[in-house]
């Protein structure tokens, strides 16, 4: 076969698929060749089996839309809509949806490929943030047919995901499935929105009690003030809105939100802004941030990203080093060890970060105006032309979830259009807080107003724990307000899309 050119191959499938045994059913046989060939044997039809890790993931793709069908280049991750064959292969960092579909794991030979039925596939298909993401842009397209009726819409669905049209039962199916998501989104975006209200009302509450105090605590600023460079976009957290401040807005995921502090991050939220209008070349990335603990791996505290997560760039906690500071990159492609000491204030106090990109490639971070460690090279800048790329906070990149995700509070965050030199660092951390503690407030307090700030505290920890619950009930990933997207997140799940009948 070798010998032969690649049009007797192609020759040789379509002859085999196209034969009657290969497109006979498995679940109808006439009742005549049920009982003379029972198991199939003698290829009376062709049996049912499950598809191969690669062709799920691609049916998938394809059936959402999101499939990149384009030949030939680089290897990719399974986060990109390429086809199964471009997925990078690393021992220790394999595909997970590929994984629990039983790829073959490159420690060993393997002979035959299995084919199992496991409670993990149905869990990975209902949670996998890159599925709802998939299911997401599927639910969009189908909402946007806007000439057609519902019924008319599952049918679509139906003929795109099974090749064949839906029976009268199952668009009736659909049809209430539908009704029940709207029903369930209409109240629970109630709640949340008076969850939410609530929780904003405390959270000012606190901000006035605390304002004088910190005001006499800090005291007043120099008569000769600092001047430091100007970002190209800065958010502040403490005491206003930092879309009133800022041109670039900001939105808020999951459960962070503004509190007394800054932006608090429980390691379920984060926030984006929008895309950034100017090209990046050389720049510099600058954070106030404290930790909720020491011990966290890989939360970014802020990163600049392709709002589809496959390039980005990142001020990293203790993601290849534990309790060290990391410029986290996609793959570890412009990531290396600046042999900086360990972190050990962090949790007590807020501490300022720098991260600067020069033109050649180079990194350096700064921690409190002093240079972290050593500066690093390891591959050429990324450029990042006008509108494509996006700021996070408290995430190192997109989708979120695993330890991607911060505990902390950001005070504040600026971006700036080249890289800062020493003497620039050292001025931007001049401007910086006194660091009050939130154990000085609590002190400088009259007692009734301590009083009243703990009993509205322990009022915002249950409102926020109560709007986190909210929140994930809502859906996961996926907008809630999306109910197309819900049901096409219920049909990649069902088997017919992964098994050859």
């Amino acid at each position: 076969m070798a010998s032969e050119s690649p049009g007797a191959a192609k020759r040789l499938v379509r002859e085999l698929v196209l034969s009657r045994a290969f497109r006979a059913a498995a679940y109808h046989p006439n009742p005549r060749v049920r009982e003379i060939d029972p198991d199939g044997r003698w290829l009376s039809r062709w049996p049912t089996r499950r598809l191969e890790a690669e062709a799920i993931r691609d049916s998938m793709l394809a059936v959402t839309g999101v499939l990149d069908s384009s030949m030939f280049g680089p290897t990719v991750n399974g986060n990109q809509p390429r086809r199964g064959v471009y997925v990078r292969v690393q021992r220790n960092n394999l595909d997970p949806l590929l994984s629990v579909f039983d790829a073959p794991e490159p420690f060993s030979t393997v002979g035959a490929r299995n084919a199992t039925n496991v409670p993990a596939q149905s869990l990975m298909l209902l949670n996998d943030p890159t599925i709802h993401r998939w299911a997401q842009a599927w639910g969009g397209r189908v909402n946007g047919m806007v000439d057609a009726s519902d019924a008319e819409r599952i049918e679509r669905m139906f003929l795109t995901a099974f090749a064949r049209g839906a029976s009268e039962h199952e668009i009736a199916a659909c049809l209430e499935l539908l009704d029940e998501f709207r029903t369930i989104r209409e109240r629970s975006q109630a709640d949340i929105t008076q969850q939410a209200a609530l929780l904003e009302e405390l959270n000012q509450q606190l901000l006035a009690i605390e304002r004088p105090y910190r005001e006499q605590l800090e005291g007043t600023r120099t008569t000769n003030p600092v001047v430091a460079p100007t970002p190209l976009h800065e958010w502040n957290f403490r005491d206003t809105d930092p879309n009133e401040e800022s041109d670039l807005a900001l939105t808020l995921s999951g459960d962070a939100r503004r509190g007394t502090d800054g932006l608090e991050l429980s390691g379920n939220g984060w926030a984006a802004s929008e895309t950034i209008p100017v090209a990046l070349e050389a720049r510099s990335m600058e954070a106030w941030v404290r930790l909720a603990t020491l011990d966290q791996q890989g939360g970014g505290v802020m990163s600049l990203e392709t709002p589809d997560g496959i390039t980005f760039d990142a001020i990293v906690y203790g993601e290849q080093e534990p309790r060290r500071w990391l410029a986290g990159s996609n793959f570890f492609d412009r990531t290396l060890s600046f042999q900086g000491d360990d972190e050990s204030e962090a949790t007590e106090r807020f501490v300022h970060l720098v991260w600067t990109y020069a033109a050649d490639g180079t990194i350096r971070a700064y921690r409190d105006g002093e240079l972290h460690g050593h500066g690093i090279r390891k591959s050429p800048l990324v450029s990042h032309a006008a509108g494509t790329t996006r700021v996070l906070l408290g995430l190192r990149h997109s989708p979120a979830g695993g330890n991607r995700l911060l505990r902390g509070t950001i005070l504040s965050a600026a971006l700036f259009d080249h890289d800062l030199s020493a003497e620039e660092v050292s001025r931007r951390q001049q401007l910086g807080p006194s660091h009050v503690t939130r154990s000085q407030l609590l002190a400088a307090m009259s007692p009734a107003d301590r009083e009243q700030w703990q009993l509205l505290s322990k009022r915002q920890d249950e409102a926020e724990a109560r709007l986190s619950e909210l929140r994930s009930a809502a859906g996961g990933t996926i907008d809630p307000a999306d109910d197309w997207a819900q049901l096409a997140l219920t049909l990649l799940n069902l088997k017919e899309l992964m098994y050859v009948d």
